[in-house]
């Protein structure tokens, strides 16, 4: 077994924290602790706004070189992982793994209310809201409130009079998809 060589005195004894699970720095937000202060520091931002890391094609920030690293791929189209069942390509991992649930049918998020279940968490906490009858996405015009962000979304056609959801046959567009869905009999 090679051994580790250390630049500094310093530098050893910092090492050493590894193997004796010293954690002098704590965080005064969380109470997390940390090895070493620089760790503390980069896990510091969890806590605060500063996104100090920006991206040279679009200025978009970021808190963490990872998560510039992640977004680059919209620019660069880089998708390294690939499904083995039907190829599809995804830039992250995470959202690889998503899609996997796709082909096992796999849906392990229910709903304790009614039984119905998702693939995905994120799904399950969103359709929780229809029983809760809680609608937390607000319209800043009218005030008018919604339990999904899409609906609200959908809504803001109406002030702005957009019409982002145009027939390819006829030209006709609509403010709402789902009328473009439903109401589009040039197919």
């Amino acid at each position: 077994m090679e051994r580790a060589v250390f630049i500094s005195e310093s530098h050893l004894y910092m090492h050493q924290r590894v193997h004796t699970g010293e954690k002098p720095y704590r965080c005064d937000t969380c109470g997390k602790c940390f090895s070493l202060i620089g760790t503390l520091n980069y896990h510091k931002r969890i806590h605060s706004n500063d996104r100090p890391i920006k991206c040279s094609h679009c200025n978009k920030s970021f808190k963490y070189h990872k998560l510039l690293k992640h977004h680059l791929r919209v620019h660069t189209g880089e998708r390294p992982h690939t499904c083995d069942i039907c190829g599809k390509s995804f830039a992250l991992s995470g959202t690889l793994k998503r899609h996997i649930l796709v082909h096992t049918g796999d849906k392990p998020h229910k709903c304790e209310t009614c039984g119905k279940a998702f693939h995905l968490s994120a799904n399950l906490k969103r359709h929780r809201l229809v029983h809760t009858g809680e609608k937390p996405f607000t319209c800043d015009i009218c005030l008018k409130s919604f339990t999904q962000p899409n609906n609200l979304k959908a809504h803001m056609h109406i002030h702005t009079g957009k019409k982002p959801y145009t027939c390819t046959k006829c030209w006709k567009s609509h403010k709402n998809i789902y009328k473009y869905k439903i109401y589009n009999l040039c197919s």
